[in-house]
């Protein structure tokens, strides 16, 4: 391997090669794609081995890589094809990335190297913030299902969306100074839209004119088999979210990770340490065995759900215990990370306002699967005062954290 590495590029089998434009990502990190296809009518009864490596800018070959074997059958024909894909995390450089394609029945093999530049995220509003803690290169098994043939995928991939490939194992971190403690709460609101209503865009002016507009008014849109696959990509990008967000590090305090189903009006995780949250097993189970899963007690008190999210965040007004040292109060910070979610029709909205002035809310609204939706919980947050951050994508996340920061910081210092 490492001979065909350092050697130039070979071609004993007919492929196709490709590398997609980095991709920034909701776990702030650089997703860079790698694919190769073989003809259905070449690959036939062959036996592949096929690895993905990168080298660094100085031709350092980093450690690991991506490897499968396919044993390609004998019925394959020129309207099939045998198509790898791999992916890699990556910090901002220059590297080579190389695909060996080797068959084990006939010893030939193909080497292709091709050149992938990660550029730095232009007018950084973390900068300064931010402690690299991942690796330059971090390799991916298990990539998202996709059947999009070769030939149609491009830099950007709307068939997979980026939030269904496996999470990085590591992310950078934040560093918060500050004398006075601090505590921060993410809350993870895991369930789907609730009573999804999608808002036409001529109608998006008037509701902003008319607060009191209801678009219950309107028909509902049917509900089609890709909301599964929404609320998938959903989940992937909000525990994304959640798992950047843990990674912010109080020099005095802590933070805790919640997550609550508004829907079946449970909590799933109640102040955890991100060390102790299996990302990829909550995932799994969200996005399978609990996908869509509604339970006849939830359907019965529907109506109360409003209260069930003012109860559960009014409880997190208590101290986070062992968080913090220090003579002076605390500094509460609650960050709920929601999409747009809709309330039964007639649901109770009684507000709730904390008395603590030093108890903050924000609330992030990630846009990702569900787009024009009205969404009654984040007018319900306001009610307690909450900053609204909409995330269309990983960089509002980005200024959404920094903004959240300054915030905290400033609270922290004042008077």
């Amino acid at each position: 391997m490492q001979q065909w590495l350092a050697g130039p590029d070979r071609m004993d089998i007919p492929a196709e090669f490709k590398v997609l434009n980095p991709r920034f990502t909701f776990q702030q990190r650089y997703l860079v794609e790698c694919r190769s296809s073989i003809s259905g009518e070449i690959a036939r009864g062959r036996e592949l081995h096929i690895w993905l490596n990168v080298a660094d800018h100085a031709g350092s070959w980093q450690a690991g890589s991506t490897y499968i074997r396919q044993d390609a059958s004998p019925a394959l024909t020129k309207h099939n094809e045998i198509q790898f894909v791999g992916a890699f995390y990556a910090l901002p450089g220059q590297y080579t990335v190389a695909i060996v394609i080797y068959d084990g029945k006939s010893h030939q093999y193909d080497v292709r190297h091709m050149p992938v530049t990660v550029k730095p995220i232009e007018n950084d509003p973390l900068a300064g913030r931010v402690e690299t803690a991942s690796p330059a290169v971090e390799f991916l098994d298990d990539p998202p299902p996709n059947g999009t043939s070769f030939q149609k995928i491009s830099d950007y991939n709307k068939d997979v969306s980026d939030s269904l490939w496996p999470f990085a194992h590591v992310v950078d971190t934040f560093p918060l100074n500050s004398m006075r403690p601090l505590q921060i709460d993410v809350v993870l609101n895991l369930s789907d839209a609730g009573d999804v209503v999608e808002i036409p865009p001529s109608i998006l002016p008037r509701l902003r004119r008319s607060p009191d507009f209801d678009p219950r008014l309107m028909a509902p849109p049917p509900r089609e088999v890709k909301m599964q696959q929404r609320q998938k990509e959903y989940i992937g990008a909000l525990l994304a979210t959640a798992k950047v967000l843990a990674a912010i590090h109080p020099a005095n305090g802590c933070v805790r990770v919640n997550a609550i189903d508004v829907m079946n009006m449970e909590v799933a995780i109640r102040r955890m340490s991100a060390d102790g949250v299996e990302w990829e097993k909550v995932r799994n189970y969200r996005t399978t065995s609990k996908l869509a899963e509604v339970s006849l007690t939830a359907l019965k008190n529907r109506k109360e759900q409003p209260n069930f999210v003012r109860e559960f965040l009014s409880g997190l007004q208590a101290p986070i215990e062992k968080c913090g040292t220090g003579a002076g109060a605390p500094l509460h910070a609650v960050i709920f990370v929601s999409q747009s979610y809709v309330f039964p029709s007639g649901s109770k909205k009684e507000n709730f306002k904390s008395s603590d002035p030093g108890f903050q809310f924000f609330y992030y609204r990630l846009d990702v699967a569900t787009k024009n939706i009205y969404d009654d919980l984040g007018s319900y947050l306001k009610s307690n005062g909450a900053k609204t951050y909409d995330l269309y994508g990983p960089r509002d996340l980005r200024d959404a954290i920094a903004r959240t920061l300054s915030d905290i910081s400033h609270s922290s210092t004042a008077k």
